[in-house]
Parts: C-alpha cells; sequence; structure tokens
C-alpha cells in the first residue's frame, strides 16, 4: 500500500484550517449537513470502542473535530485531554464524533459550489484495545436533497496551510491515524499511553 500524509494534522489542537475538505457539486443540499462516524458503511451503529469510548475516555468518543470554513478555530477548540466535560462547544456534543449523538453542522446549508473544511484530533486512551479492530470507522458527511442528489467529494490537505494541495479521498482510500513514524510505505502504530490519554501523531490517508 501506498500512503500520503495530511501535512496540516500534527497531533496538536492547532488552529490550522484546512487539514479535510468537503465539496458539494451537481446540486444544492436542501438543510444543513453534519459530520460525523459511524461502525460502518450502514451507518446505523456506533458501538466501536473509537466511537462508543473506553473507560479511560469516560466513555465518550475519541474522534473530534471543528468546522473550520469561516475563519481558524481557537487555540482550545476542544479539549486538551479526551473527556466531553469544559468542551469548547458543550451545545454541540464537545467537537465529538458520534453517529447523530455528537456531531458537527454547517453553519448553512450547503450549496452547489462549497467547500466545507475542518480541523480533526484523534485521542488515544491508555486502554485502547490493540490492532485495527473497533478503531476504524466512517467518516460521513450526512446531508438532505430534494430532486437531484449532490456529489459529495472528500479531500485532505498534502501540502501546507498557507499553500493548500487539495488530494482526493477515493472510495477505497483509509484515513490513519498515526504514530510519529510512518512513511509512504509503513504505517506507525500509534502507543497508548500507560495512564491517560495520548492524541495521535500523524494522519496518513492511503489505499
Amino acid at each position: 500500500m501506498a500512503y500520503t500524509q495530511c501535512t496540516t494534522y500534527d497531533g496538536t489542537l492547532n488552529t490550522n484550517r484546512n487539514v479535510l475538505r468537503v465539496t458539494v457539486t451537481g446540486a444544492d443540499c436542501a438543510s444543513k449537513a453534519r459530520l460525523t462516524a459511524w461502525d460502518d458503511t450502514n451507518h446505523n451503529t456506533t458501538n466501536k470502542e473509537i466511537l462508543d469510548g473506553t473507560t479511560g475516555s469516560s466513555n465518550t468518543p475519541w474522534l473530534k473535530a471543528v468546522d473550520t470554513t469561516n475563519g481558524a478555530p481557537g487555540t482550545s477548540w476542544t479539549n486538551s485531554d479526551i473527556t466531553l466535560a469544559n468542551a469548547a462547544n458543550p451545545d454541540e456534543g464537545p467537537n465529538a464524533l458520534k453517529g447523530d449523538t455528537y456531531y458537527i453542522p454547517t453553519a448553512a446549508t450547503p450549496t452547489v459550489g462549497d467547500s466545507i473544511t475542518y480541523n480533526v484530533i484523534c485521542y488515544v486512551p491508555s486502554d485502547s484495545g490493540a490492532g485495527t479492530t473497533g478503531h476504524d470507522p466512517v467518516y460521513t458527511f450526512r446531508y438532505t436533497y430534494t430532486g437531484t442528489q449532490p456529489t459529495i467529494t472528500w479531500y485532505f490537505n498534502s501540502g501546507t496551510e498557507g499553500s493548500p494541495n487539495w488530494t482526493t479521498i477515493g472510495g477505497s482510500d483509509t484515513i490513519y491515524f498515526t504514530g510519529p513514524d510512518s512513511t509512504t510505505s509503513y504505517i506507525d502504530p500509534v502507543v497508548a499511553p500507560l495512564t491517560g490519554n495520548v492524541k495521535a501523531d500523524e494522519m496518513w490517508v492511503g489505499s
């Protein structure tokens, strides 16, 4: 497999705007859309531990995101740790991603030509299970439409914050949150801490 790094993800709560991107073409959406995550492409369960949480994450999701379309997020756009308490936006599910329970709504109804950008982070608690089991959710841009269905395209940034290189995420691609030593041919696993939680150091995409 070949992997490409999302270079504006760096495992910190940075203020980057250009990490992930979704575009809308072909037709307008009918209402606000939402970024969320599910167990699989059936989009009806959130039982995997990355979404359902573990004791070490206070039974809360490990994935967080923030809509950056209208501006850079603050330096504390979600918690410094994994828990939901004292979240930056508690009314929006503390920026967590979990099906219809926690999601990031778009600021307005997406229409043809719109690009919605996001910053993301992934935490790994001390009681994380090993391997990919339970750690391979499906990112979802959920939208409604009337008549013609919009075309939704996903991208990640393989350039810089100031000069993004938006690279398409294909249907067979996987997003990997990794340790610090991944390469174009090797995914470095995140090592769970003995206590507390860590943030994944890097994000790579491959198929």
